[in-house]
């Protein structure tokens, strides 16, 4: 391919689409120097292919969607749940300079599932025990909530690019989540760890 390598992502809009679905990516290897890693008409294709009239604008094309196919526990519905929390600070930079334009204080918890699909799947077996990171239901604010989808947006697009064996691989998103109104993320379970634990609160294993 001839031309100029795309221009960087400096003084884009944050929440633009095509940064995390996949797009912006495919683009930027059709400049890459071996020609053996750069995706032919083919591939590009059916990559706008995938894109077009998708519900989810912005989710990267190899990640699925498990709406309807998680059981939750009774107790992700219960007051004082013991399920583990995590707190962060979300910052928004300025597009020019370093300077932070905003803070924003969000809480994640963690809730366990069963994935239970409609049909058998010899890659992902029935039962299978998972682990749901969500926005929690408490956060009320707009600033938080434009915080919130902001970070779920470019998490998913950064951990789906994730393969390796001792971080938790994820394994889609949830849909049909109506408390906060964005997909939760959905990651394979800790092994010998329950979520009711303190030291739970981790995404990493031991190796």
């Amino acid at each position: 391919m001839r031309g100029h390598p795309p221009a960087t992502l400096a003084d884009v809009f944050y929440r633009s689409t095509w940064i995390t679905n996949g797009l912006w990516n495919a683009i930027g290897r059709c400049w890459r120097q071996d020609p053996l890693q750069r995706p032919n008409a083919t591939t590009f294709l059916r990559l706008l292919f995938h894109l077009e009239g998708r519900e989810i604008p912005w989710l990267p094309v190899d990640v699925n969607d498990l709406a309807g196919k998680l059981k939750y526990s009774s107790a992700r519905h219960q007051q004082n749940n013991p399920t583990p929390k995590c707190r962060f600070v979300w910052k928004r930079f300025s597009r020019t300079s370093s300077e932070i334009l905003e803070e924003v204080n969000i809480e994640i918890a963690l809730y366990e599932a069963t994935y239970v699909p409609k049909w058998y799947s010899k890659a992902t077996p029935l039962g299978l025990k998972v682990v749901v990171k969500a926005g929690s239901e408490s956060e009320s604010s707009a600033r938080t909530r434009e915080a919130l989808y902001s970070m779920t947006q470019h998490e998913i697009a950064l951990v789906a690019q994730i393969d390796h064996p001792c971080i938790q691989r994820l394994l889609g998103i949830d849909s049909s989540a109506t408390h906060t109104h964005m997909p939760d993320m959905v990651f394979e379970s800790l092994s010998q760890v329950t979520l009711a634990h303190p030291r739970s609160n981790r995404f990493l294993r031991s190796c």
